[in-house]
């Protein structure tokens, strides 16, 4: 039992990530965002006072500050304005989001009536947060799956694919392809990716709608792609082996509905707190800016600098929605993405 527990709170926790990740534009909800005049001097390697107290949201009348946040991701005050703008936001709106949840939690006074005692000493608060959203978030009645089945009815495909290090060797590689040579073959002669070159590029589970482009989806067995961008040093070939209808299981379609459901119900959270970011506080020290890990104006086709292998390849639509996203981040949401792969 405890470790079914320990399942639903996992899923609890990665939503919360998500619901911070996937939070609707400043004009589609009530977030007030205060403008100011004043710029921020740059840090020069050091941990500056005033900017770690420079209070960068108010919500529910609360003040939280630059080194709230950075704490909140265990990381220093520089690293917190070494993020694009858009990140630093993002950051704001999953500690303000953890901690609406947190006064929910309190109110329901629900962590003294918990009795799994092994449970709590490692996630007691997680445990409560399952509480609270099992509360405010109904399940599904059994009348209902046949229409979600059918709204959520798609394709799964089975896929090769061939690894490869620039834009110019995967044109060489595709023009080879299409002169008769075998996919199989040249996978073991040029892929870069050793867990799948050995059998042809087969890469063994299952992709579904979302996980890959929609042009990938859109391709006949027996079809390879043009050349796709991975990241600055990573181009791919896939070839579509096989494609069959997909009709999700209940399982699934608890866990999708109870996404969308869950995000709602911390979206109403988020609008009902008068939530206040203060963007003069956001305006990242120049010399913070130097090192910032993701440049939202990059490619949204590249992932990351070092994609390796066959586990990458599901993250490229992911990251087309979340180009502002860290490495890691994107990581979660493609697990909770790929969900029941078969």
């Amino acid at each position: 039992m405890i470790k079914n527990l320990v399942t639903k709170i996992s899923i609890a926790t990665t939503l919360l990530f998500a619901i911070s990740c996937q939070a609707q534009n400043n004009d589609q909800s009530k977030i007030s965002v205060v403008n100011g005049n004043n710029k921020m001097n740059a840090l020069n390697g050091n941990e500056n006072n005033v900017v770690k107290n420079k209070v960068v949201v108010i919500y529910n009348n609360k003040e939280v500050t630059a080194s709230d946040v950075a704490a909140y991701i265990n990381q220093d005050i520089n690293s917190f304005y070494s993020y694009s703008l858009q990140q630093q936001q993002d950051l704001i709106e999953a500690y303000v989001t953890d901690k609406l949840f947190e006064e929910q939690v309190k109110k329901l006074n629900v962590e003294n009536d918990l009795t799994f005692q092994e449970a709590l000493k490692v996630l007691k608060r997680s445990l409560a947060i399952q509480v609270l959203l099992k509360k405010n978030v109904p399940a599904l009645k059994e009348d209902e799956y046949p229409f979600y089945q059918k709204q959520f009815a798609s394709e799964k495909i089975k896929i090769s694919h061939i690894l490869l290090s620039s834009q110019e060797k995967a044109k060489e590689v595709k023009d080879k392809l299409s002169k008769g040579e075998s996919f199989e073959k040249l996978a073991k002669e040029e892929s870069l990716d050793k867990e799948t070159k050995e059998n042809g590029g087969l890469v063994e589970h299952w992709f579904f709608q979302g996980d890959l482009p929609d042009p990938i989806f859109a391709m006949q067995e027996g079809g390879v792609s043009e050349p796709m961008q991975l990241s600055k040093t990573a181009w791919q070939l896939i070839k579509l082996n096989s494609k069959v209808p997909h009709i999700p299981s209940k399982e699934e379609i608890n866990e999708y509905t109870f996404n969308i459901r869950v995000k709602k119900y911390a979206r109403d959270l988020y609008d009902a707190a008068n939530v206040k970011i203060m963007t003069d506080a956001l305006n990242a020290p120049e010399e913070s800016k130097k090192n910032k890990p993701i440049d939202s104006t990059d490619n949204k086709q590249v992932v990351s600098s070092d994609v390796k292998n066959s586990s990458d390849l599901g993250k490229v639509a992911s990251t087309i929605e979340h180009t502002d996203m860290k490495k890691g981040d994107i990581k979660k949401l493609q697990a909770k993405s790929n969900l029941k792969k078969k």
